[in-house]
């Protein structure tokens, strides 16, 4: 018996070895395809998991190894009020089941405007502007913006921080409120600078309205931002009062021309004009009056602004199509051979966005081309120098006219978005290295780099008046977001990070904090490391 035990005991423990290795193997199995399982269902599977792969995952680990020793530290920046916005209302969810929480919409306004332009190019306007409470609180005043007034003499404001960015105020025009009534009321009022404060004699309820009615004048300054005169052409930038945006009490900043200047809620427009002989009109509307038109009305629906320029006949006008978009764009004569390039290049930037982030909302974009103008956007419509921002200014039409952000405090949304599917359409679209195509956002991301600048990028305009924002927005951000993307293996199909972005927040106010929500659930990010790198929240 003992002679037989000791034959067959290497065979026996090999079999016994075995069954081990088959029992502890397959549980090892099961439980590593059950981790799969649920993190696939965590995600969105045909983004994710093609984008999120193993190498992606272990530099995500060694960073936050290297940045952070416990949890508590990962959030140590955080005010608890803010980590609980991220952690607590939102704990980490696939995209597909993620609800937006955008910034409320304390405040609507109905815009019906009626101009007349004299022959010595004065502009006498009438206002009547329908004002909504869609807050919880009772207003004793309604907050305008009436930025004619900065531009007149006595106005001067700011200037030792607009020297910084090498902008003045010229203040050659003159602006003057003739009355203001509430529901065919006399009321009282008081303007300061740009801050048009219409006192009630009775609270504004929540969900109640008041008729506001505003009776003034203006002229145009030769050398005003944006608003402004060029060789007998009259751009009305911001040139109506502009309700203020309500949230927790008025939002009302000074005007400041970096990079926007005014903060307000998405409205709908109505505008009858007189002018004199010799000019036409092209605006935010999509139904512009006829070339030539001395009178008409016209209208935008849903819209940030209203942007209207007073354009001599004799300039020159062109006009093309595409995705049944109306393209037109019209230039002084000196400008006649830029005309087609810019139009080939509207073509394509509207075509791609339209296709790839979502849908342009107009059926016309207008270019007005003036090498005395500012490149700067507006809905419907664009102001370009040169061809060469045109791309820039289109792509604002979704990143500002869409999805919009307090640009005195978050102006890293609209210009760093912006920036970076400017930089990305030539790297997509036209086929430039990554080098070339992010070669604007990284210059100014560069110069800041150089002098030692450490700051966020949703810094303030007013609470960081010795830096250049410029880097910061157009540097940092967009180059942030493109490493978020790369993070995630999403180089190559970045319009569907975008498109998703569009989708969400189109006709919404996004703020940082809601933007790491998304982006956390987006991409199924536990930690907010990457993002504490760049942004203060």
């Amino acid at each position: 018996m003992g002679s037989q035990l000791k034959r067959y005991s290497s065979p026996l423990k090999f079999i016994v070895l075995i069954l081990i290795f088959i029992i502890f193997g397959g549980t090892i199995f099961f439980i590593t395809n059950d981790d799969v399982g649920v993190l696939n269902n965590q995600t969105n599977e045909d983004r994710i998991a093609q984008n999120k792969n193993n190498e992606t995952k272990q530099d995500e680990i060694k960073q936050n190894d290297s940045n952070n020793t416990n949890d508590s530290e990962s959030t140590h920046s955080l005010s608890g009020e803010e980590q609980n916005i991220i952690n607590d209302s939102n704990p980490l969810v696939s995209f597909n089941e993620f609800v937006p929480n955008p910034v409320p919409v304390g405040s609507k306004g109905t815009y019906n405007l009626t101009f007349e332009m004299n022959d010595d190019g004065r502009f006498f306007v009438e206002a009547d502007i329908e004002v909504e409470n869609l807050s919880e609180d009772d207003w004793s005043e309604i907050v305008f913006y009436f930025i004619p007034n900065v531009f007149t003499t006595g106005n001067e404001k700011y200037e030792e921080l607009l020297q910084i960015y090498r902008y003045s105020i010229d203040a050659s025009a003159d602006a003057k409120i003739n009355h203001i009534h509430i529901n065919e009321q006399s009321t009282d009022y008081e303007l300061e600078y740009d801050t048009l404060r219409v006192l009630l004699s009775e609270p504004l309820l929540p969900n109640d309205k008041r008729l506001v009615s505003v009776s003034y004048e203006f002229s145009v300054p030769m050398n005003g931002m944006r608003f402004k005169q060029d060789q007998g052409n009259y751009h009305l930038a911001q040139w109506y009062p502009m309700l203020a945006n309500y949230n927790s009490g008025w939002n009302k900043n000074d005007y400041f021309p970096i990079p926007e200047s005014y903060h307000t809620n998405f409205s709908d427009f109505h505008v009858s004009f007189d002018i004199p002989e010799g000019f036409t009109i092209f605006s935010s509307s999509e139904s512009d009056p006829s070339s030539g038109s001395t009178a008409g009305e016209f209208s935008a629906l849903n819209v940030k602004e209203m942007f209207v320029s007073v354009l001599q006949n004799d300039m020159v006008f062109q006009s093309d199509y595409i995705e049944d978009i109306e393209i037109r764009i019209s230039a002084f004569s000196e400008q006649s051979q830029d005309v087609d390039e810019a139009l080939a290049t509207a073509k394509d930037a509207i075509s791609y966005f339209h296709n790839e982030v979502g849908n342009y909302p107009h059926k016309q974009f207008d270019i007005v081309l003036g090498e005395n103008l500012p490149s700067m956007e507006y809905p419907g419509i664009v102001t370009i120098s040169s061809v060469d921002p045109l791309v820039h200014e289109i792509a604002h039409q979704w990143f500002y006219g869409i999805i919009s952000n307090d640009p005195f405090d978050e102006s890293w949304f609209d210009e760093g978005f912006t920036t970076f599917a400017t930089s990305y359409y030539f790297y997509d679209f036209w086929k430039y290295s990554e080098e070339e195509s992010f070669d604007f956002p990284n210059r100014h991301l560069n110069s800041i780099s150089k002098q030692g600048v450490i700051e966020p990028a949703n810094s303030s305009v007013f609470d960081n008046e010795e830096q250049r924002l410029i880097g910061l927005y157009y540097g940092l951000a967009p180059i942030k977001i493109w490493e978020l993307l790369k993070l995630n293996g999403m180089q190559d199909d970045a319009t569907t990070f975008l498109k998703a972005y569009f989708d969400t927040y189109a006709y919404k106010q996004v703020n940082t904090i809601e933007f790491v929500r998304f982006a956390q659930s987006y991409f199924q990010m536990e930690g907010t490391v990457f993002f504490e790198e760049w942004l203060d929240f």
